[in-house]
């Protein structure tokens, strides 16, 4: 589920036990290939300085296509200065 109510007191609490933290983002672009926005590439820029997510390299996770038929995978880790693309071990184009 996507959204932000309630995440900064569940983030909090986590942290706090120290066993889980922030890992990134990921979204569905429906009908459409999965390349990042430059919003998307903005907000993850701005993820991997913030304090408050302590994620210095956040994965940004992408998903495109038809979601009935033919989909494919954009997966890309960004640090503080560089972005650093992810080959996943799946095929190029999947369908279900």
């Amino acid at each position: 589920m996507r959204g932000v109510s309630g995440l900064a007191t569940l983030l909090a609490d986590l942290w706090g036990r120290g066993r889980e933290h922030y890992l990134g983002e990921w979204h569905f672009h429906p009908f459409a290939p999965p390349t990042p926005s430059g919003a998307d590439i903005q907000q993850m820029k701005s993820i991997s300085r913030s304090k408050q997510y302590q994620c210095r390299e956040p994965v940004l996770l992408i998903i495109g296509g038809d979601p009935k038929a033919a989909w494919s995978l954009h997966a890309e880790v960004f640090s503080r200065e560089e972005r650093h693309p992810l080959r996943p071990s799946l095929p190029k184009m999947c369908s279900t």
